[in-house]
């Protein structure tokens, strides 16, 4: 902890700078929701049902003409009962027969026409809710948490229906409260809404978000006079049932869960403003697969969070130095768990989360005996618990802690954590994370520091990052990093003018740079310093195709080998307009790479032929020819990748996937299909099957066989879930 210490007096010097919060002045909209008797949820607002609402609108544009009004009218109502909040929308517009009505996934926008709202329940200008649906029906729903960061990987029970009529089209919505987490002591929240029309790229708001904002809760309206709210008695039980049949070149035919597997998940409201959730034997069925990506680096992929369990109320674990590349909580080492419980929500200022599971065939402890770190004949069970707490603080601030535990067989690794940010003059905002790991091994240096400062315009930003992490720390039991040991300092600054004339809407210009070393070694020392700078420029025209082209150059040190090494890269990207009937990304990059050269080449296209069908093609291809360092010898490889996504959505409940990707490095095809009807909120039905091809080698009694390309595993999953409410 010396370290900690010694670096006190300026974390102490920022804190107080910081803390200042300046805010622009901003006219504030409200709203009154009213009292009154359910009206039926079909997608059409009859008079009768609607006619004691009062109306939001006056939508103004963010894009493409920010403060100018929106080109079409937008009316949103606000009626509520003892159990439910009703939202209806009209969205009015001139040509219904160009309105976007694409079907997509769940919680994914497409490329049709949407509404949206944002929720503060809280009202605590950091935290909301959004509920969204498409022209088509689709439904979205997530969360928004530190001001401006959002998350659709939040799943609720509400009910939506649409219409596309003459006038435009429209929306209904019905939110159970005990789908929400609020303060029943208070009477407003806080609110947004927003919509998108397709064909015009137009993204308005009712209350008014510049392109600095984007999208930001502490600058919301206000929904009024919610009186006398309870959240009533607040319990799901979703029972599901699930078989799984599988087949291998080594094994049988084989029902693995002979009589089906029966678990269950459970959420209970123990106030309005926290939730528990249990789950007992899970089951992720309906779990799209993993893309599978090329991997040039000596460390392991980042894999997002899918399942759903671990997604709810996700937010409350987050700690402000999280990103893809560092993770102090990653859920995914829980990667076979028995059971879990989770209780989060807010109490007060307070924002609350706890977990705890039990995780069978452990992936850390299973690498440890691969790696003869442990016995083979070890207990691969591990018991997870992690504590997080942080307090809204100033305005649009927070601090917290954390305490996480891995407990296995007499073995451990704890760490714990304090973090926090501070928003000040409007757009910047500072970040700090400090942590300790505790293992039953050396813990003498085995400290971690991050700490952030940034600011971000539409026209101007910039960044500044330094992170130390001790050769003592290990993290990778509960959370992910690429390697301990470390001292780095990254810096970027960008800006981007709207010329929008000569046939330019956007051009950015930016530079970053950053140096990496030991965390005992000085950054003068060059022998083992990583040094690099990226210049970067970006252009997008006024039909909203957008260019990206880059050079990187410098030093790299790989810490496997210990060798340091010349690193240049040029790059560009080119993409055409996402709401296009063919949307192409293109991807280049290449360079020097360990005394020798890479290349890189990335394709993909979506196809949309019909609002029903959505197809994606991707082809991944890489050449690297490197030093081995041990022979001083140069390896070639090549990496290629091709993938096929085809999505065929029957309803907006019923839909199918059938995704194949091909690995010609070492051929391999794994074939995926999915069918998923989602007949009520909370109720579903999932059938997956997944197939691979390959020509591995395998034996069987000690006996070798070289089969040619054909099936090694099939994979069926059966699932079906139904919601019980009490």
């Amino acid at each position: 902890m010396s370290v900690l210490n010694s670096r006190s007096y300026t974390l102490s010097i920022l804190f107080l700078l910081f803390s200042i919060s300046i805010f622009s002045q901003i006219k504030i909209k409200n709203v009154n929701a009213v009292k009154s008797v359910a009206p039926v949820i079909d997608g059409i607002l009859l008079p009768d049902e609607w006619k004691a609402a009062e109306i939001a609108t006056n939508f103004v544009q963010r894009e493409p003409n920010e403060g100018e009004p929106a080109t079409a009218k937008t009316e949103v109502k606000f009626l509520y009962d003892d159990k439910y909040l009703y939202i209806g929308v009209n969205c009015y517009d001139d040509s219904p027969e160009l309105i976007a009505n694409a079907f997509s996934n769940r919680d994914t926008y497409g490329w049709g026409d949407f509404i949206g709202i944002m929720l503060d329940t809280f009202h605590d200008h950091l935290n909301s809710y959004i509920f969204a649906v498409t022209a088509a029906g689709t439904q979205l729903d997530g969360k928004c948490f530190d001001d401006n960061r959002r998350s659709y990987s939040w799943d609720g029970i509400w009910w939506s229906e649409t219409r596309i009529h003459e006038s435009g089209w429209s929306a209904e919505m019905k939110i159970p409260f005990t789908t929400l987490q609020f303060d029943e002591n208070k009477t407003e929240w806080g609110l947004n809404v927003f919509r998108n029309i397709a064909r015009k790229r137009e993204m308005s708001y009712w209350q008014f978000q510049n392109r600095d904002y984007q999208f930001r809760i502490s600058t919301a309206g206000h929904l009024k006079n919610l009186n006398n709210l309870k959240n009533g008695v607040n319990l799901d039980f979703i029972p599901y049932a699930t078989s799984s049949f599988t087949e291998s070149r080594t094994s049988d035919f084989d029902m693995r869960n002979k009589n089906g597997v029966t678990g269950f998940d459970v959420k209970y409201g123990v106030t309005s403003n926290l939730n528990l959730v249990l789950t007992v034997n899970p089951d992720f069925a309906q779990i799209e697969a993993d893309d599978e990506r090329i991997n040039l680096s000596n460390y392991p992929l980042y894999l997002s969070e899918k399942r759903p369990f671990f997604l709810e109320g996700n937010e409350n674990f987050r700690t402000k130095g999280q990103n893809h590349s560092s993770n102090l909580f990653y859920s995914r080492r829980i990667n076979n768990p028995a059971y879990g419980v989770k209780l989060s929500g807010k109490v007060g200022e307070w924002n609350i989360g706890f977990l705890h599971s039990l995780n069978e065939d452990d992936g850390g402890i299973n690498s440890k005996i691969s790696n003869e770190e442990l016995a083979s004949d070890f207990d691969n069970s591990a018991f997870y618990n992690i504590l997080r707490i942080n307090r809204d603080i100033f305005n649009n601030s927070q601090i917290g802690l954390i305490a996480m535990s891995k407990e296995y067989s007499g073995k451990y690794n704890r760490i714990l954590g304090f973090d926090g940010q501070f928003a000040f003059w409007d757009n910047y905002k500072f970040i700090f994370e400090m942590s300790k790991s505790l293992n039953d091994g050396d813990n003498e240096n085995s400290h971690s520091i991050y700490l952030r400062l940034n600011k971000s315009t539409d026209f101007f930003g910039f960044g500044l990052n330094y992170g130390e992490m001790g050769k003592d720390f290990v993290a990778n039991e509960l959370g992910f990093y690429n390697y301990n040991n470390y001292r780095k300092i990254n810096g970027s600054v960008r800006i981007g003018p709207r010329l929008e004339e000569i046939g330019i809407r956007k051009l950015s210009i930016g530079l970053s740079g950053h140096l990496v070393n030991f965390e005992d070694v000085d950054f003068s020392d060059k022998a083992s310093l990583t040094r690099e700078m990226e210049l970067w420029t970006m252009l997008s025209n006024m039909q909203y195709w957008a260019f990206r082209m880059s050079i990187s150059k410098g030093k790299r040190f790989d810490r496997v080998d210990d060798f340091l090494y010349d690193r240049l890269r040029y790059s560009f990207f080119l993409d055409n307009n996402s709401s296009s009937d063919v949307y192409f990304r293109l991807t280049h990059n290449q360079g020097k790479y360990r005394k020798g050269y890479f290349w890189e080449y990335k394709s993909s296209a979506t196809i949309k032929p019909f609002n029903k069908l959505k197809i994606n093609l991707s082809y991944n291809r890489s050449l690297v020819k490197y030093n081995t360092i041990d022979t001083d010898e140069f390896v070639e490889t090549m990496y290629e990748i091709c993938r096929t996504k085809f999505y065929y959505y029957f309803t907006n409940k019923l839909d199918m996937r059938l995704i194949a990707q091909y690995n010609i490095l070492s051929d391999r095809l794994n074939t995926y299909f999915l069918l998923g009807y989602r007949f009520s909120p909370g109720c579903a039905l999932f059938i997956a099957y997944n197939e691979q091809f390959d020509s591995d080698t395998y034996s069987v009694d000690d006996i070798e066989y070289h089969p040619d390309f054909s099936s090694s595993q099939k994979v069926l999953q059966v699932k079906f879930s139904y919601l019980i409410q009490f």
